[in-house]
């Protein structure tokens, strides 16, 4: 599996053939906009942020059956993201709440 986590500084959209040429199964995204992830063709694709043009996403590309874990919530995460010390922390612990994506292939 290739986990590609990037700080794109707002610059998804303009950078995005980078990202795809690595050919990632899962892409986590700081500092990014909703609108750029909205406009990504991927199975699986979710972004959080209190901020339109700069929030964290999660996108999967792989073949398999994503769910988001029923402990996550919009409030958890946007507390996260007011303190910019605690990214790393955030990162880690948004892989390991969205990530009982249930990781069986779809047939």
């Amino acid at each position: 599996m290739r986990i590609v986590s990037w700080n794109c500084n707002m610059g998804f959209e303009k950078k995005r053939d980078v990202v795809m040429s690595l050919q990632p199964d899962i892409v986590v995204l700081q500092e990014c906009s909703a609108k750029d992830i909205a406009n990504t063709d991927a199975p699986f694709k979710h972004w959080v942020g209190s901020n339109k043009h700069k929030g964290m996403a999660i996108i999967g590309f792989a073949n398999y059956e994503y769910t988001i874990d029923g402990s996550y919530t919009q409030e958890w995460c946007t507390g996260y993201l007011k303190h910019p010390s605690k990214k790393e922390e955030l990162i880690s612990s948004v892989i390991r709440r969205i990530n009982p994506y249930s990781m069986a292939e779809k047939s």
